[in-house]
Parts: C-alpha cells; sequence; structure tokens
C-alpha cells in the first residue's frame, strides 16, 4: 500500500473510504503511541504490518505544514521506531477503543483513576464558597433538628391520645421526611380533633348496644282483576225480596248463621218448629241467600276485610318504623360515619297509601247498597305505586340498618381506621406548626445543592492539581444527558450508569442497544481527554482521530454525534459544549458512511476545504478532495458503472457499492417509501426493474465461511440493475459518467 497525500490546513478534516481502503490502519495507526506503553514491539509491529507485506518493512508520517506530528518506521527485525511531536497528544477512538474500554467490562465504567491535573492556580473564591456551604449546612442541620424534634412529641402525644399501639405500620412509618412532600389535604379530611372526638365516642359505647331488626316490605294478595269485574257487573234487583232486603242487610250476620244451621223445621236459636207463615219466611231468606246478589255482596264484604288488613299492617309498619328509628339513633351516635345517614320517616306514605285503600272500601260499600249499577272507575294502579314508594323507603332503612349492625359488629376495625386516618392527619398538624421552618429548610437544602455543584466546577479549575476522575465523571455526565435526557444517568459518585435513577439490573450489555453503546462509548471516549493530559495547558494539544462512530446508529442519533462535534469547545482547560468562537478540537475523522459524510458537510462541522475521499487505484492509494461534490455516491456510482459497462471487474467492494448506490436513489428520490424493500418493489412494479434484496444484503454485510458466494456473472448482472435503477430515477448521474468515459 502506498498513500502519498495533503490534507488542507484546516485544523478538522474527514476522509470517506470505503471498506477495505486503509481507513482502520489509519486509525490503528495513530493509536499506536498508546499501544506501544502497553504491548510489546514484536505484538505493535505486526497489528500494523499486513498479512500479505513480504519485506514487513514500512513507514507513515503524518504531518501539519511543515511540522512532522507523527512518524511510525516498522523494521525487519520486527521493531517499532515512533517519533511524535511532543506539543501534540493523539486521542484514537476506534472499534479497539470501544473494545479495550468498554465492551470487555461489560459497558461498565472504570472507575480506578488516579490521574491527576496541574492547574497550578489558588482560587479564593472557593475557599469562600466552602465557608459559607459549611455554614449552610450547620443551618440546614439545626432547622431540621427543631422540626424532628417537634415532630417525635407530636407522634409520642398521638400515640397516646389514640391508644396507637407501637406495631401499627401506619404509626411505624410515620417520619418526619414526609413533611417534605405532602399531597395536597383532602377538602374533606377531619381534623385530628374531630378524629379524637370519634376516637372517644366509640370508646364509650356500650357492648350490648344493636341495630334495629329489618322490616319486611308490605304486600297484598287483592285480585284486582276479579275486583274490577265484580264492581263493573250490574245485578237485577227483585220486588220479591224487597220486604226483607233491610233486615237482612243490617242483621246479615244473623240472618246466614240461623239459615245455614237450620233444618228448614224449626228456629235454630230458640229450637221453636216453624208455623206455615215462618216456614215460608225461613224459605223466602233461604231463597234470597241463594240469588247471585247476596253472593256478590258477600264477596264485596271479603274485599272490604281485605283492604282492611291492609290498613291494620301500613299502620302497624309505621309504628314500628318509628321505634327502629329511636333505637337507631341510639346505636348510631357512636359511629361517626352515621352522622349524616337518618332513618326515613314512613308517616307520609303509609297515610297516602291508607287514603287510597279507605277510597276504594267506600267505592265498594257504594257498590253493595247500588248492585243495578255498574263501577268503572277504581284505580287500584294508583294503590300499587303508592305501595311501591312505601317500600322503597323500607327497603333504605333496611339497608341503613343493616350497615350500622356491620358497624357494631365491626367496632374494631373502625377504631383502627380512625387510628390510621390519625397518623395521616398528624402529619399536617405538625407541617402547619412548622411550615416556616419547612419552607426555610427546603430553601437552604436547594442552597446547599447549588454551593456544592459551585464547589465541585471551582474544583475542577482550582487548587495545585485536580483529580482526573472528577473531570471525567463530569463531563461524561452532561454528555450522557446531551445524548439521552433523562432515559440514562451518569451516577458521579459511584461511577455507575443508570436508568433513569434506578440501578440497571441486567448490566450495561444486556440493557443498551447496539446504537446506544455506540454512543456511550464515543462519549467516554471524549471524558476520557482528561486522561491524557498532563497540565490544563495541554488540552490545546489534543488531536482527536475518529473512526467511524456511527455503528448501528439511527438517523436521529447520527445528528446528535454530528451536533456533539460540532459544539465541542476547549476552554479554560475543560471540554466544554458550547457553540461559541472558543478553539474546537483538532480532529480527523474516518467513516464509509455516506449518510454521516452527508450530514457533517451539510452542518459544516468540517469545512469544504476538509472533505476527502480515500479510494485504491491498482497498488496505490489516493486521497482526493470532495469540496465540489460532497456525497461519496459518486465514488460509489462510478465503481458501479465500470463494472456494468466492462470496463472494470468486480471486486469484494461492488456489492457494498451496489447497496449504497440503490439505498442514494431511495432516500433522495422516494423518501416516502419507508425501507429499501419497498422501494426495489415500486421499481419492480413500475419500471420492471429488479435487484435481489437477499444478493445485495450478502454483499455488502458480513456472512458465515460455509455461505455461499456469488459468481462474478451475477454481480455485474446486480451492477447492471442498478444502473437501471439509477437511470429510471436520476437518469442525469449516469449521462455525465458515460460523456466522461465516451471521451475518454
Amino acid at each position: 500500500m502506498e498513500l502519498d497525500s495533503v490534507l488542507s490546513k484546516q485544523k478538522q478534516n474527514i476522509i470517506f473510504a470505503n471498506n477495505g481502503t486503509g481507513k482502520s490502519f489509519l486509525s490503528r495507526a495513530f493509536r499506536s503511541i498508546k499501544l506501544a506503553e502497553q504491548i510489546d514491539e514484536k505484538d505493535l509491529h505486526n497489528s500494523l504490518n499486513s498479512q500479505e507485506s513480504i519485506l514487513r518493512t514500512g513507514s507513515f508520517e503524518f504531518g501539519y505544514a511543515d511540522q512532522l506530528l507523527l512518524k511510525l518506521e516498522l523494521r525487519s527485525n520486527q521493531t517499532v521506531a515512533i517519533t511524535r511531536d511532543p506539543d501534540t497528544i493523539f486521542h484514537v477512538f476506534s472499534s479497539d477503543f470501544v473494545d479495550e474500554e468498554l465492551r470487555t467490562r461489560g459497558y461498565t465504567i472504570d472507575d480506578e483513576i488516579d490521574h491527576e491535573i496541574i492547574v497550578g492556580t489558588e482560587n479564593s473564591d472557593l475557599m469562600d464558597l466552602q465557608a459559607t456551604f459549611a455554614e449552610t449546612q450547620i443551618q440546614k442541620t439545626a432547622l431540621w433538628a427543631a422540626v424532628s424534634t417537634l415532630f417525635a412529641n407530636a407522634k409520642n402525644q398521638l400515640k397516646d391520645n389514640f391508644a396507637i399501639r407501637a406495631n401499627l405500620n401506619n404509626y411505624k412509618a410515620l417520619s418526619p421526611e414526609q413533611l417534605l412532600q405532602l399531597p395536597p389535604r383532602s377538602t374533606d379530611a377531619k381534623t385530628l380533633l374531630d378524629l379524637k372526638e370519634d376516637f372517644d365516642t366509640l370508646a364509650s359505647a356500650p357492648e350490648d348496644i344493636a341495630a334495629p331488626a329489618t322490616k319486611s316490605e308490605i304486600s297484598h294478595e287483592i285480585d284486582v282483576a276479579d275486583l274490577h269485574t265484580t264492581l263493573s257487573t250490574t245485578y237485577p234487583d227483585q220486588e220479591t225480596f224487597s220486604k226483607i232486603k233491610d233486615d237482612f242487610r243490617e242483621n246479615s250476620d244473623f240472618f246466614l248463621t240461623g239459615i245455614s244451621h237450620s233444618d228448614g223445621e224449626s228456629c235454630y236459636f230458640c229450637k221453636q218448629n216453624f208455623g206455615t207463615n215462618a216456614k215460608n219466611l225461613f224459605h223466602l231468606y233461604e231463597a234470597y241467600l241463594e240469588d247471585k246478589t247476596i253472593v256478590t255482596q258477600k264477596k264485596l264484604t271479603e274485599f272490604v276485610k281485605s283492604l282492611q288488613k291492609i290498613i291494620n299492617e301500613l299502620t302497624e309498619a309505621s309504628v314500628q318504623n318509628s321505634n327502629s328509628t329511636i333505637k337507631y339513633g341510639e346505636a348510631a351516635k357512636y359511629f361517626s360515619d352515621f352522622e349524616d345517614l337518618s332513618i326515613d320517616s314512613l308517616n307520609e306514605p303509609v297515610s297516602l297509601a291508607v287514603k287510597a285503600i279507605e277510597s276504594y272500601i267506600a267505592t265498594i260499600e257504594q257498590k253493595k247498597v247500588e248492585l243495578t249499577k255498574p263501577i268503572e272507575d277504581l284505580d287500584f294502579g294508583e294503590f300499587e305505586k303508592k305501595l311501591e314508594t312505601l317500600n322503597e323507603t323500607i327497603r333504605r332503612n333496611n339497608n341503613r340498618f343493616s350497615l350500622l349492625e356491620n358497624a357494631i359488629k365491626n367496632r374494631s376495625r373502625e377504631r383502627s381506621n380512625i387510628q390510621r386516618n390519625a397518623c395521616v392527619e398528624v402529619l399536617y398538624a405538625v407541617f402547619e406548626q412548622t411550615k416556616d421552618q419547612i419552607n426555610l429548610y427546603l430553601s437552604q437544602s436547594q442552597l446547599e445543592i447549588n454551593q456544592k455543584a459551585e464547589i465541585e466546577q471551582l474544583k475542577l479549575t482550582s487548587g495545585d492539581k485536580v483529580k482526573a476522575k472528577l473531570k471525567v465523571a463530569d463531563t461524561f455526565s452532561r454528555l450522557i444527558y446531551t445524548m439521552f435526557g433523562p432515559k440514562y444517568t451518569f451516577d458521579k459518585d459511584n461511577f455507575i450508569l443508570k436508568i433513569g435513577e434506578e440501578e440497571m439490573t441486567r448490566g450495561g450489555a444486556g440493557t443498551f442497544s447496539d446504537g446506544e453503546k455506540s454512543i456511550i462509548a464515543f462519549c467516554y471516549y471524549i471524558a476520557q481527554m482528561h486522561l491524557i493530559v498532563e497540565t490544563k495547558d495541554d488540552y490545546p494539544k489534543i488531536f482527536m482521530v475518529i473512526d467511524d462512530p456511527m455503528t448501528s446508529l439511527s438517523n436521529n442519533y447520527i445528528f446528535s454525534v454530528t451536533n456533539l462535534l460540532k459544539n465541542m469547545r476547549i476552554k479554560d482547560g475543560d471540554i466544554v459544549l458550547s457553540p461559541s468562537s472558543d478553539p474546537r478540537p483538532k480532529k480527523l475523522i474516518l467513516t464509509h458512511n455516506d449518510y454521516f459524510f452527508n450530514i457533517i458537510s451539510g452542518s459544516n462541522v468540517v469545512k469544504k476545504s476538509g472533505h476527502f475521499e480515500l479510494s485504491e487505484e491498482g497498488d496505490n492509494h489516493v486521497i482526493r478532495n470532495q469540496s465540489d461534490f460532497l456525497s461519496p455516491h459518486s465514488s460509489h456510482l462510478k465503481v458501479v458503472y465500470l463494472v456494468a459497462s466492462g470496463r472494470k471487474p468486480p471486486d469484494f467492494q461492488t456489492g457494498n457499492s451496489i447497496r449504497s448506490v440503490i439505498e442514494g436513489i431511495w432516500r433522495f428520490c422516494r423518501n416516502d417509501k419507508p425501507n429499501l424493500t419497498e422501494f426495489l418493489t415500486l421499481a419492480s412494479d413500475e419500471h420492471d426493474v429488479s435487484v435481489s434484496s437477499s444478493l445485495i444484503n450478502q454483499l455488502s454485510h458480513a456472512v458465515s465461511f460455509s455461505d455461499i458466494g456469488f459468481v462474478e456473472s451475477d454481480i455485474i448482472q446486480a451492477c447492471v440493475d442498478a444502473i437501471n435503477i439509477v437511470d429510471c430515477f436520476a437518469s442525469g448521474q449516469t449521462s455525465v459518467l458515460e460523456e466522461m468515459y465516451e471521451a475518454s
């Protein structure tokens, strides 16, 4: 491999390179300075020398203007001579860095850091702030002690006032820390005084108190249909019976008894024999009783008796309910939940029901006198509505009787509920007494946090020396928050990554996605810059060499990394993220990700003059400036075109170029399609052009040794198909290539 090229004079450059063109060798060459401190010369020599090398010798030089920054000489005796500029500190990010620092450690952060950075400055502000911080802590401690003492007294008084056992969970859980995060008090909550009154009232309840018994609902057995039929039927009057009707009506029971028990020859009562006239009169009464008129009157009389029975039941129910109300009040007064739960009176619904029945009785009596007239307007449904209203009241009262009975049976539970409510209410009572101290304590706590953070920041830039571990933790913590927000955090005290504020039960390796691992590794790489400097004046000497940080990253993370590179600055011996005029660290970015290359160029992270492409031309490698055409798409398209037109045989890079070209056309011409597969389906359906997705996948990604490779003709055909897709969606791109190569 031979490479002799010049980059821009800018302090930031980016090189795009396809796989296999030497990009990884470049990053490994820069990393050799650190490797030389960790492995022996022979292993270092072998890591830099390719397997195809015959002489096992070589050299690498990298400089800026006329200044040599790094020189490597690989000698035939498997030794390596390294010459480096003492004012340049190379810091390399690559897969080797990720393996060594994170992957082999399961993505746990090494906290064994003893390195110190010489600052050489004293800061009187730091000493003043430390003194103020100590005073803040003293005031905060005194405030909390006062609140805690008052709380302890209130808790002991609570135990005595409510006869609470010390093992009650709600009581055991009481702590002054609860005062700091009290939720809003419920508007209907009882005060401690109210709860104490309820507790004492319950305690004074006699052991033999009882709830009233429930009352059965009122029902009737009136055959309403039969009653309506009887009232509406007319019965003709018979003159034959006119002279006995009045006597019979006034003494109906007497006549009914005498006639039903007489033998027709003598009187049932006096036992005397009937004379002729008496016997004729007897037979007249007997015929009268057998007449339908008399039967109907008997039926109407039975209806009246049934209705009167209902009136008696209603009256009795009203009296019983009045007695139950008194008994209920005597028992309910001991239970606070029943203060507003009274018993409804039955007087009014009973009175309404009785009035309805009495009107029915009057109607029936009228019918008994005037059997020849029909009665059609008796509405018995009105009574049944009133009866249902009455029964609803009975059911409602019965429910309250049952609730009271249950409360009496479980009075110990009621006692515990009052105690638990008191354990809650005591917090609000204490808070009201101490809210001024608590608010002052909270403000002092926030002041303490702010002062502590300010002290930590001053420690990073003050004193003879500062702990590099503190600076690594501070920078890494800020970078993790910048990239992930609150999703992941870095605990600076314990030096561990967390999910939010929770520790990872599966560890980092089992928790983070592959893309997240790449982001975390890159953040840690930047934070480790504090470990490669000896003094604060060394920060401007850092030269960052970044070999593809884009592994497994989605577009949003690619933008985040780009923004990070754009805003990273060196300021006052520290690393900051700020779009300021402070100098950026020197960078050489190496990538095979064309999307990342385009984002870098479009975001002006690296100026146009610093955009380059590394390519292989025979035995030589060339770095060309790409300021005019930023996208590596042109290089991939050139490769595919040359193979498709027979001007160049395919090689191991061709598959990657095929996929890059097709993905580029998809993203820039038909990004309405959510994935590459749907774009290929569109090309096949609408333009009759197809490319095997399995072919381009296997040609551009790693496969196992047992997988069957594709023959050369398959790869050439895939190039032809790819050019056809370009012609369908962006024909101007291939026409430029055709003109260029036809002219040559």
